[in-house]
């Protein structure tokens, strides 16, 4: 996919890096007048506040790992599915592009047997750069060799984080976003950046930005809002 490659490239190398410093060196509110260009696409991002988030985005969004929150709000297990991944090694960080997918049946929870029979839900677009100088080997293996979500490993190896930088914006649905998270042409979406840092020495463990989905779950299935 030609495009997702670009995307992902210009993300992780320079749209996140230059992105962030935009939104975090802004007012509230605020939309920036010169869109990122995404192949054919103009994406506007708006920074908001915290108060300007709809439901279920000021639960999802606000929590410390987006992995548990989002586990708690669907009730299923997840696992993610890397798009794109670069190793940096003279900074020894990884950076990679992802969606994070979970079983559309509530029921049978099964993230393996739902890809088998394309029954997934994409529940968030993110990219990430991690720091893998500051995390013990069995992280990084499951980084490196699993598809346990960076959270998930992070609390399954008793690593506690605090949070900084964080900043919230929206975006509308494009057709190429709707083709990967399967959102409804031009309606809002909401994300976050946000850094996650070793509770005990303060060293950063992940720079990350988020994008979630509107979605629209009965007791059993969930469909694009």
């Amino acid at each position: 996919m030609p495009f997702l490659k670009w995307f992902t490239l210009f993300c992780l190398s320079f749209a996140l890096p230059h992105f962030s410093f935009a939104l975090t060196d802004s007012t509230a509110s605020q939309r920036f007048a010169n869109p990122i260009i995404f192949g054919t696409e103009k994406i506007f991002f708006t920074k908001i506040k915290q108060s300007e988030l709809p439901a279920p985005f000021d639960f999802l969004l606000t929590q410390p790992l987006m992995t548990l929150g989002l586990e708690k709000y669907y009730q299923r297990n997840s696992q993610i599915k890397v798009i794109h991944a670069q190793k940096n090694s003279k900074e020894n960080t990884y950076s990679r592009t992802i969606l994070m997918v979970m079983d559309n049946n509530k029921k049978r929870n099964n993230v393996a047997i739902a890809q088998a029979a394309k029954q997934t839900i994409v529940v968030e677009f993110a990219f990430i750069t991690i720091n893998f100088n500051a995390l013990p080997h069995a992280v990084i293996e499951g980084v490196l060799h699993s598809k346990t979500p960076f959270g998930r490993l992070l609390t399954l190896h008793k690593i506690k984080t605090t949070t900084s930088n964080r900043v919230y914006f929206k975006l509308p649905c494009t057709a190429q976003l709707a083709a990967l998270m399967n959102c409804k042409l031009n309606n809002p979406l909401y994300g976050r950046l946000n850094t996650l840092n070793h509770a005990e020495n303060g060293q950063w463990l992940a720079r990350v930005m988020e994008i979630l989905p509107a979605m629209r779950c009965t007791k059993t299935i969930c469909q694009p809002a």
